[in-house]
């Protein structure tokens, strides 16, 4: 996750992260620790689903293939949860 969606994120490195996500699968929630990773994995699936979304700069995250901040992008956003 701190290589491809860290503070420095690009859309390369973020594209294969969505396709490394896919390929896990949630564990069956059996006790505390399965249901900590199960919500570990959708977090992390949210939050790069969220920076590959964001084609810009914006306080500590960036984007280094869209250095700029947008002014169009400055509004609060939401897309659904990845397939």
């Amino acid at each position: 996750m701190w290589d491809a969606a860290g503070l420095a994120r690009d859309g390369a490195d973020l594209e294969r992260a969505v396709a490394a996500l896919r390929q896990w699968k949630a564990p069956e929630v059996t006790d505390a620790k399965a249901a900590e990773d199960a919500n570990l994995l959708v977090v992390a699936r949210a939050v790069v689903a969220s920076a590959l979304a964001r084609e810009e700069s914006r306080g500590a995250h960036f984007r280094t293939d869209y250095p700029e901040t947008s002014p169009t992008m400055a509004k609060h956003s939401s897309i659904g949860a990845p397939q």
